[in-house]
């Protein structure tokens, strides 16, 4: 049995009893020898503590060092075994809360397309979105700086002097919700001036509606810097006690919401002109991200996690506060380099009309599977990294590591696949309607090829960045999103000059970017985990299991042949479908179009759809599984 007092753990045993026995002065124990011999029976039975929780061991001689490391190490096997349980059943609730909310932000874009389409509205839109979604998406996201801030400072303080998660998130919400409402102030006053810093074309004579929509839009959504920092906080509290409900119903609660708002208003005001259909855009995003935070607000008060807009100003927090800005200053200047490849982009595409809302079509169709996929990876296993790089567990933590990279390439892999070949019938099915016309679809099916070329390359760049978070090193990161910002400014403008499409040449010139900054980034971290390993003096592999490397090049080698057998499908298919939905497809559809609200030809461009995903999908997998089987044998 186990005795957890906070600080130690003790393992019970013959020697563990003897030990304790030796505490208990026997009769006659008076003389100085006595004495002596009655420590040295103490010192055998404290020498067989195991260890603080932070990792450092008392050294009390060669054997005892040995029996504690077997005590150790089988409860770190008890330790493992038990968060592979939570982190099987977090991964779960995170998956589906991400379908969830994956499919009421589908919703939500169906809507907006279908209610704007691609005209001057959503272009305001693209542009005036970028700083207020900044701060609600990416700085104070799920996955965000703050989110991963809160988290590694919480279980780190935790371990290494028990401090309170409570306290640390109160004064976190003290300190940066000033910083926070003074930016949200000047982006209230001065829209203008920000919005011809990252969209000079738009300032130009031909687009004085798309500014004056963007600059009314701006002011409407400029709370939203502040309420992202607060709900970013709210998600890195409540999951370092362990709830993963909320923080990943967060995003559904805003599309919900922003849905509601618009269909309130009247179909988001869309013939009312222009102006009024962006200041109703704008005013549902705000109420979406406010309902946001109002609904982890009241998740943290009712778990007792935190008071989140409770103010608390005091000295003794400040080893709590500095832990958590060590992690959220180089988390949000490597998250703000990320953001700025993306002002970048649109600084390019301001000089196409049009070319900012097909770029943020595509990425809607890539980024809601791409999102999906890297919080059920990444947000259930994100404790567990910290608290293993805590524990001084390097051996646990390079696998866990290397099991969360290749299930990002299993799962990305197929994902790009598929959504190549079938580009065309997924922007089809998803947007075309009503403002989104035929001719919108062929300028957007590009786009999105495109960007499906790098959907596991996002998935692992975000297991990798994550991954030095864990370890409390934030400077490599920042050192590849600043080499990535300069090479994307370069490729930027070559690629969108160059190629027909300049919306292409932008998005593969994010893709390019990203592959070499994962490249970088994973050697730095190999390099790192070796040291730590090496200085660790980690014991090799048991016999007959497969080292680390040996793993990746079988890996690898499974999953190009995988790919290319499920590549050569997914062309069959997508030519067989194309040919069945006119011959067939849609005289089956025209039956069913009287009993449902949608068109036949979306039924059939649907139908078609999921059977081509679903079958491409299975070949993958099937073809991993049957080499799996060849490579045992």
């Amino acid at each position: 049995t186990k005795r957890d007092a906070g600080t130690e753990r003790w393992e019970e045993g013959p020697r563990l009893r003897r030990g304790m026995e030796a505490l208990v002065p026997r009769p006659g124990c008076r003389a100085p020898g006595d004495r002596k011999a009655l420590r040295r029976r103490q010192g055998r039975a404290v020498g067989l503590r195991v260890s603080r929780q932070s990792g450092t061991r008392s050294r009390r001689g060669k054997g005892r060092d040995d029996e504690r490391g077997r005590i150790a190490a089988s409860s770190a096997q008890t330790d493992d075994s038990k968060g592979d349980d939570g982190v099987a059943a977090a991964t779960r609730v995170v998956g589906l809360c991400t379908v969830a909310c994956k499919a009421t932000g589908l919703a939500r874009e169906v809507l907006l397309t279908s209610l704007y389409g691609i005209g001057p509205v959503m272009d305001a839109f693209a542009y005036a979105c970028v700083v207020p979604a900044y701060f609600q998406v990416v700085v104070g996201g799920l996955n965000g700086p703050i989110h991963t801030a809160v988290l590694v400072s919480a279980k780190k303080g935790e371990v290494e002097d028990g401090a309170s998660t409570r306290r640390l998130i109160e004064s976190l919400s003290t300190w940066l919700a000033v910083p926070a409402a003074a930016l949200a102030l000047a982006l209230f006053c001065f829209p203008g001036r920000v919005l011809r810093v990252f969209a000079p074309g738009l300032c130009s004579a031909g687009s004085a509606l798309e500014l004056s929509i963007a600059q009314e839009q701006l002011r409407i959504m400029s709370p939203c810097v502040l309420i992202g920092v607060l709900t970013g906080i709210a998600f890195g509290g409540l999951n370092a006690k362990g709830n993963f409900l909320f923080p990943s119903l967060g995003q559904g609660v805003a599309n919900v919401v922003m849905v509601a708002a618009i269909l309130g208003a009247g179909g988001g005001c869309a013939a009312a002109g222009a102006m009024e259909g962006g200041r109703c855009l704008a005013l549902a995003f705000l109420l979406g991200s406010a309902g946001q935070l109002l609904v982890q607000g009241i998740a943290m008060h009712g778990r007792g996690v935190s008071t989140l807009l409770r103010p608390r100003l005091s000295l003794a927090d400040w080893p709590g506060v500095s832990r958590a800005a060590r992690v959220l200053v180089p988390a949000t200047l490597s998250s703000t380099m990320l953001q700025l490849a993306t002002y970048t982009d649109l600084w390019f595409a301001s000089a196409w009309r049009g070319a900012a809302a097909v770029m943020g079509c595509a990425a809607m169709v890539v980024t809601a599977p791409v999102g999906l996929l890297s919080s059920a990876i990444v947000v259930p296993r994100m404790p567990l990294l910290t608290q293993q790089a805590a524990e001084l567990r390097w051996d646990a933590f390079r696998d866990t590591l290397d099991d969360m990279l290749r299930t990002g390439i299993a799962l990305g892999l197929p994902l790009s696949i598929s959504l190549a070949c079938f580009a065309e019938q997924i922007v089809r099915a998803v947007y075309q309607r009503s403002a989104f016309d035929a001719r919108a679809t062929q300028e957007v099916v590009p786009v999105v090829v495109t960007y499906a070329l790098g959907a596991g390359l996002f998935i692992c760049r975000d297991v990798a960045v994550r991954a030095f978070y864990s370890l409390g090193e934030g400077r490599a990161p920042v050192a590849a999103s600043l080499a990535a910002l300069a090479v994307n400014a370069v490729l930027d403008a070559l690629l969108s000059r160059t190629m027909a499409n300049p919306a292409v040449g932008l998005v593969l010139s994010t893709v390019l970017v990203t592959s070499l900054s994962f490249a970088w980034l994973y050697c730095e971290l190999a390099r790192s985990l070796a040291e730590k390993v090496a200085a660790a003096g980690s014991s090799p592999p048991p016999t007959g299991e497969a080292s680390p490397a040996a793993k990746w090049r079988t890996f690898l080698a499974k999953s190009a042949a995988a790919s290319a057998v499920t590549a050569a499908h997914c062309k069959a298919v997508a030519a067989v479908a194309a040919a069945a939905r006119d011959a067939h497809a849609l005289p089956l559809a025209r039956k069913l179009a009287g009993a449902l609200p949608v068109s036949a030809e979306w039924i059939a461009d649907a139908s078609l759809l999921g059977v081509c995903l679903v079958s491409s999908w299975a070949v993958y997998y099937l073809c991993s599984r049957l080499l799996d089987r060849v490579a045992g044998l």
